[in-house]
């Protein structure tokens, strides 16, 4: 079988998305006639070009829970910031799909429950062996909004 056709970066080294090493090998990629076979008619996601981050973050690291289509879904937080918040799932999520997210954040006076409605913008498989997920935040009440953006900022 003929070797896949990559980008030349893709195909010269392993990429680096948001600090998670995402090795080509376990693609199965000479099994492939090209790049776009991985992905779903329409082509495959541009290739990660660097930060494209527009808020600061905060690593914080607790369990938490996606509600997609009215199935729970178990994820452990990466990161946060008043726009989003990245996770790490077990299964791979659509990008664009949207649902609710529930988890609790080290608040003043104590641990708050917060909720939000979020949307996929990024999934990857990770060498972890699990997906690294990006979620933005559509919409977060106020107080929870509050209590983020203090977080991020302390």
């Amino acid at each position: 079988m003929p070797a896949a056709v990559l980008p030349a970066r893709a195909s010269q080294q392993r990429q680096t998305v948001d600090g998670e090493k995402i090795v080509a090998e376990q693609l199965k990629l000479d099994d492939l006639q090209s790049y776009g076979e991985l992905f779903a008619p329409g082509g495959p996601p541009p290739l990660p070009r660097g930060e494209q981050r527009q808020s600061d973050r905060k690593r914080v690291e607790v369990a938490g829970v996606l509600t997609i289509d009215g199935v729970p879904v178990e994820v452990s937080t990466v990161d946060i910031s008043s726009g989003g918040m990245c996770v790490r799932s077990v299964r791979q999520l659509a990008v664009g799909k949207e649902c609710q997210l529930g988890f609790a954040l080290a608040a003043t006076g104590g641990a708050r429950d917060l909720a939000a409605r979020v949307q996929v913008i990024y999934c990857f498989y990770t060498v972890e062996q699990d997906f690294k997920v990006g979620l933005e935040f559509l919409h977060i009440d106020a107080d929870a909004a509050r209590d983020i953006s203090r977080f991020v900022g302390a």
